[in-house]
């Protein structure tokens, strides 16, 4: 529904079709310089979807409308459209939206049904309870979820996650003075890989010696199931994605891939691996609290401790804002590293 030929309400639609997943398909674009974003309908990328002040339509009340705005947005305008994005705990495909223009308040679903199809979506300004933490959760959905085509994504920009990747003691000292390189090939990419847990590591990885905790700015993943041993940064950005994720059928367990080294945030070492005999440790568990726990530093041999040191001591550069437009795109030429290609092409993951 239009007001004033430029705006229109939101609903949580009940009632399926092409039409409706149409509309329901939105474009994520990152505000420069932080870590919030702005939402467009795809069906009308001019539109922005921005919160009303609660006194427009609600006065004396807790709520006010989310709507999309359809003239040229002001500067209020597109403050009042900047979003704050949330996970929620346990749960890896949903998040809750805050607005930043309103002290953080949440996005949710009204209670009141419209024409018995759908919900509004609102702002939530009064205290929050369980109920409206369960009504603000939203669900990521890719295109080819809603309606059987189109391409398949993880999480949501500017997304930080805890991964793994296991390489020889020389590569990781590499690592620790310069930072990561992509490698010149891989299943999904000339890239950077990581495994999701240090077991995870095993069956992948090539090489042994050292196991890194990396922290990394995966943002939203492109998700592929086949190999895609051409993928770029490039592709990637032509869906709003700053990563890829690789999952079954292509990998037996997942595994992420980066192309920009400034996407690896913090690098620590947590182990070395039972696999390199040479270096007389126990085995190391499966878990990062086993991990720990099970080669402590002060066990490890001299080598893996200066290792260590040199790791905590190093300060990567600041990274770049990763922009999903393809007009700020690097044009991706990748250096040949010892250790950030795929590990079925013989180098470490």
């Amino acid at each position: 529904d239009r007001h004033g030929n430029y705006e229109r309400d939101v609903f949580v639609w009940k009632r399926s079709s092409k039409d409706v997943e149409l509309k329901a398909q939105l474009i994520v674009e990152l505000v420069p310089n932080t870590h919030y974003i702005r939402l467009r309908c795809a069906r009308s990328p001019d539109e922005y979807l921005y919160c009303k002040n609660a006194a427009d339509v609600f006065p004396e009340s807790s709520r006010g409308r989310v709507e999309f705005w359809g003239k040229k947005p002001t500067d209020t305008i597109l403050s009042q459209a900047t979003f704050e994005v949330e996970p929620v705990a346990g749960a890896a495909d949903e998040i809750r939206l805050r607005s930043v223009h309103f002290e953080r308040n949440l996005v949710y679903c009204a209670e009141t049904e419209y024409v018995n199809c759908g919900h509004m979506i609102m702002r939530w300004s009064g205290p929050v309870n369980d109920d409206v933490l369960s009504k603000s959760r939203l669900k990521i959905v890719g295109p080819n979820e809603a309606s059987g085509h189109g391409v398949e994504t993880e999480g949501w920009p500017n997304r930080v996650v805890t991964l793994y990747h296991k390489t020889t003691k020389e590569a990781a000292a590499l690592i620790a003075n310069t930072g990561f390189r992509p490698g010149t090939s891989g299943m999904f990419g000339a890239a950077i890989y990581f495994a999701k847990t240090p077991a995870d590591c095993d069956g992948k990885a090539h090489f042994y010696g050292a196991i890194l905790k990396v922290e990394v700015k995966l943002g939203t993943s492109l998700v592929c199931r086949k190999a895609a041993t051409s993928m770029t940064l490039e592709k990637c950005m032509r869906y709003g994605c700053a990563s890829v994720k690789g999952d079954k059928p292509a990998v037996s367990r997942p595994e992420y891939a980066v192309f920009r080294p400034q996407q690896c945030l913090k690098i620590q070492v947590v182990g070395a691996n039972k696999e390199a005999p040479s270096l007389g440790l126990a085995a190391v568990a499966a878990t990062e609290t086993e991990l720990e726990t099970t080669a402590v530093e002060s066990e490890w041999p001299e080598w893996v401790q200066e290792l260590a040191a040199a790791v905590k001591s190093y300060r990567p550069p600041s990274p770049e804002p990763i922009d999903a437009t393809l007009d700020a795109l690097p044009d991706p030429n990748p250096t040949k590293a010892p250790d950030g290609g795929e590990p079925d092409q013989g180098v470490s993951a």
